[in-house]
């Protein structure tokens, strides 16, 4: 019985680079028989036998695309930025990004080959002793399995949401610390109002962003 099972992958372009392609793919074929076989009248032949050949090749070194494409959001960091690195962010490194793994990291690729075989020879001897006979039993199993590591790292860039302070506006806080019958004492903390999208972000006096408020 023989049987073969191919998957030609799903990375949608996985010739972009050139001399090679990252597209996930797998390839395996198999081969069993079982053979019984009267040589001659008195002596009798089994022999089972396994063969397979198989052959995968993966984008990078070990990655898991569909945990990438499952767990990543949609809009978690842009595929490039606008230098033509791929993307990141500071929560997701852009080695979590399912495209630049499978065009930018180049590929790895897996062979196994492996034979299980069995062998039985049976005599009748029972023209000597009735009801004698012999048993010869051999067995071969081999096995490989080899790797080929053709991957290698990118380039990537954190992403931030970018927004520009456009006509900043100088706010003073006044925040009562502590209070009295006797006195009242007073902080005063300037702060700075910028606008990007349909919001605004509160900054300190130091340049770090302390609060962001949503406005409809």
């Amino acid at each position: 019985m023989a049987n073969l099972l191919t998957d030609k992958g799903f990375i949608k372009t996985p010739n972009a680079n050139d001399g090679y392609s990252t597209q996930n793919m797998y390839s395996r074929a198999n081969l069993r028989t079982n053979l019984d076989i009267d040589l001659t009248a008195t002596t009798k032949l089994k022999l089972n036998l396994l063969g397979t050949l198989s052959e995968s090749r993966i984008p990078g070194a070990s990655v898991n695309l569909w945990d990438m494409i499952y767990s990543i959001p949609s809009a978690a960091f842009p595929v490039r930025t606008e230098d033509d690195s791929w993307g990141g962010s500071t929560t997701w490194a852009g080695t979590s990004n399912p495209v630049a793994q499978s065009q930018g990291a180049a590929y790895s690729k897996g062979h196994s080959r492996s034979l299980f075989a069995n062998l039985t020879l049976s005599q009748d001897l029972s023209g000597l002793l009735k009801g004698l006979g012999a048993n010869f039993r051999l067995a071969y199993d081999n096995y490989s399995n080899i790797l080929e590591d053709h991957s290698k790292t990118y380039t990537y860039a954190g992403y931030i949401l970018p927004f520009q302070v456009a006509n900043p506006v100088k706010w003073v806080r006044v925040q009562v610390l502590t209070t009295g019958r006797a006195n009242l004492t007073l902080q005063v903390v300037s702060i700075t109002i910028a606008r990007f999208g349909s919001g605004m972000c509160i900054l300190n006096s130091n340049g770090i962003m302390s609060i962001v408020i949503h406005t409809d």
